[in-house]
């Protein structure tokens, strides 16, 4: 089930320094939903069909996140943690 579904602002340009190899988070964001700030790791970073796919975890909380960034910095992906989407 959705619960919310919202535009958000990304930092695309920062997004793509993105590490996709090493030590594990390849990187640490925060994710700012709204008010409610949650910290936002990034596990995995594949490139599939000319876009950047972030597989990412809520640091203290069940779920995550998956995002897809294409080439023109356009952005889509879903953030589902604690049973909710």
């Amino acid at each position: 089930m959705i619960t919310e579904n919202r535009f958000v602002t990304v930092d695309t340009a920062l997004l793509r320094m993105t590490a996709t190899t090493g030590p594990m988070p390849l990187a640490t964001y925060a994710l700012d939903l709204f008010g409610d700030v949650k910290t936002l790791d990034v596990n995995e970073v594949d490139y599939m069909h000319n876009r950047l796919v972030f597989t990412c975890s809520i640091r203290g909380h069940s779920g995550g996140a998956e995002f897809v960034l294409s080439g023109d910095d356009t952005m889509a992906g879903k953030i589902q943690f604690d049973n909710q989407s």
